[in-house]
């Protein structure tokens, strides 16, 4: 399948009141990513329809920074019939994210 609109990674990391989350643009067939947190891969992140994740409660309290690297992206498309119609099934395709996809955030 061709995507229009491909995953293009988080569009920032926001640091409020003690809080941190970080942020993404949902874009179609956009199921699901893999990251690390500061080398620690992390469980698959589902995203359907968010656009945000708190990742606070996995940070040590001491920690200086995050860095954040995305290693796979999984799509979700529907899957059709010979006769064209679909069929109420759903194909995963995952794909390793570029190297472009690593985030650092100062949280002091």
């Amino acid at each position: 399948p061709t995507l229009a609109e491909p995953f293009e990674g988080l569009s920032g990391i926001v640091t409020d009141a003690g809080k941190v989350t970080m942020q993404w643009q949902n874009v179609p067939n956009l199921y699901s990513f893999e990251y690390k947190l500061n080398g620690v891969l992390q469980p698959e992140l589902l995203v359907d329809v968010e656009t945000s994740y708190d990742i606070t409660s996995t940070l040590s309290d001491n920690a200086d920074r995050a860095i954040i690297e995305i290693t796979e992206i999984t799509y979700s498309y529907p899957v059709y019939g010979d006769d064209g119609n679909p069929t109420g099934e759903t194909k995963k395709v995952s794909y390793p994210a570029n190297e472009d996809m690593a985030y650092i955030a100062n949280l002091k």
